[in-house]
Order: C-alpha cells, then sequence, then structure tokens
C-alpha cells in the first residue's frame, strides 16, 4: 500500500511538473482584445445603373463594431456620398446625393489560423490573417440633385427622392493579425439594390441597380477585452 502511494505521488507530480511547463505556452497562445471600436474613413463611389458613362464620386464612412473575437466582428455603418453618371443616347442624366445605413458581419482569415506564437512572428502570415469577406444588409435614400425629365419620354420617368433596400458584399484587408488598437484597411463592397431607383430613372423590365466604392477606414479599438 505504501508503494502504491509513492507511485501516486510521483505520478502527481509528474503531471503537475509538465503542466508547469507548458503553462508560459499555453498562457502565450492567449490573445487579448479589445471588444469594441469606432472608425471613420473615405472613397469613391461608381454606379453601374441603367446609364452607361458613370463617373466616381467622393464617399464618406463612419463605423461602429462589436468583436466577438479579434477576427469576427458585426456593426453598424453609415455612409454620406454622391453618384452621377450620364447617357449621350438619351440625353440622360443624374447626380445623387445619397445617405445609407448598413449592419453587416466581417470574417477574417485569422479566425481559421494557427494562433501560436510562431505564427503570430510572421509578417506575411500576420498580414494574411486581415483578408475578409463581409456581407449584410442596408438602406439607402437617395436624393437627385440634377436629373433629366421629360414628361413625353418614358425613359426619363422616375422619382428625385425615395429609399432603398441593398444587400452590401465585401472584401478587403485590414492589419488585426498585429493586435494593433488602430485598424487601418483598404475596402471594395459591392452592392445590389433590390429596387431600381438609385439614378433616378425606372422604366418597365429594367434591372435592379448596382453600384461600388472602394473605401480606406481606420478604427480605434477600445472597450472591455476578450481572450481569443
Amino acid at each position: 500500500e505504501e508503494l502504491w502511494h509513492v507511485f501516486l505521488c510521483l505520478l502527481q507530480m509528474k503531471n503537475i511538473t509538465l503542466f508547469l511547463l507548458f503553462l508560459p505556452s499555453l498562457i502565450y497562445a492567449q490573445q487579448n482584445f479589445h471588444k469594441l471600436s469606432i472608425g471613420a474613413g473615405g472613397g469613391i463611389t461608381s454606379n453601374r445603373g441603367e446609364l452607361n458613362s458613370p463617373q466616381k464620386k467622393e464617399l464618406i464612412i463612419g463605423t461602429a463594431d462589436y468583436y466577438l473575437t479579434p477576427f469576427l466582428h458585426g456593426g453598424i455603418e453609415a455612409q454620406l456620398g454622391k453618384m452621377s453618371g450620364q447617357e449621350t443616347s438619351y440625353n440622360r442624366y443624374f447626380e445623387n446625393n445619397f445617405k445609407a445605413l448598413i449592419v453587416s458581419a466581417k470574417l477574417h482569415l485569422g479566425q481559421f489560423m494557427n494562433n501560436s506564437p510562431a505564427n503570430r512572428n510572421t509578417l506575411l502570415t500576420n498580414a494574411v490573417k486581415g483578408v475578409y469577406a463581409g456581407l449584410g444588409t442596408g438602406v439607402i435614400k437617395n436624393s437627385q440633385q440634377q436629373i433629366y425629365r421629360d414628361k413625353n419620354n418614358r425613359l426619363t420617368m422616375g422619382t428625385n427622392s425615395n429609399k432603398e433596400i441593398f444587400v452590401p458584399v465585401s472584401v478587403g484587408i485590414d492589419n488585426s493579425g498585429f493586435q494593433s488598437r488602430l485598424i487601418a484597411g483598404l475596402r471594395y463592397q459591392a452592392n445590389y439594390v433590390l429596387g431600381d431607383q438609385v439614378d433616378g430613372y425606372y422604366s418597365a423590365g429594367s434591372r435592379n441597380d448596382f453600384y461600388s466604392n472602394i473605401s480606406i477606414t481606420l478604427k480605434y479599438k477600445f472597450g472591455p477585452m476578450g481572450i481569443f
């Protein structure tokens, strides 16, 4: 019985020793992150509606996000910008001063990558962790400031002010993999509108509108801490 007791004590000491040896690496493998961020940015917007000559216009962005992990977050984005275009065949043109509100989620490649100390110190790996895709839903309020109308031409029919729902799909890259509180990013966003009057024109049988934007954003992370 004494020998069995000594054997159990030695086994327990061995387990404790192994745990102590691996404890630093287990702690180091964890990543602390702030769960909130606010940000701002700017870019250019281009309409891909019925008019064959779109023009690139300015875009201003404001964001607020909640992070479930450093690489998975959802939030709200407000956009303020312009879209314009023209079509010489029918003498149509427009300029839309729009406002948009978006609710979306974004998932980075870092969510699926090894979080070991070796990978944290690799420049290329940390950069790849910041590649992401996003999906959401939004509402755009269109306000036509300049638009051609002809009551005798049905191709110029439409409304000067309206709201429409759209689906934003985005891809981009930022520095989320470097554990910085300042997150700088570059993004392309495709916006599929469930309507046909972003450009102010509507005709029966025409396809729904589509517009896109390219933007640069800078976010600051703060708030309660989480462990990943």
